[in-house]
């Protein structure tokens, strides 16, 4: 299973949001924004550029950092 790391900075109503929802089921581990970790693909909701196939072995490898 891929490491899912999230930087919740407590925006949304915990109800709704799908990071909050992973945590709960243990399919991700929210983290520190100080604490990403080194090589990791940090996934922003803003960003302009998409994830390409070439990303998968940094993903599988560092992880995934979920800004929320």
């Amino acid at each position: 299973m891929p490491r899912i790391y999230v930087v919740g900075l407590s925006e949304d109503d915990p109800g709704k949001c799908t990071a909050e929802k992973m945590m709960r089921k243990g399919l991700a581990r929210r983290i520190n924004p100080r604490r990403i970790p080194r090589g990791s693909i940090v996934l922003d909701p803003y960003a302009s550029t998409r994830l390409s196939p070439r990303d998968r072995e940094a993903a599988e490898k560092q992880g995934l950092v979920v800004i929320d």
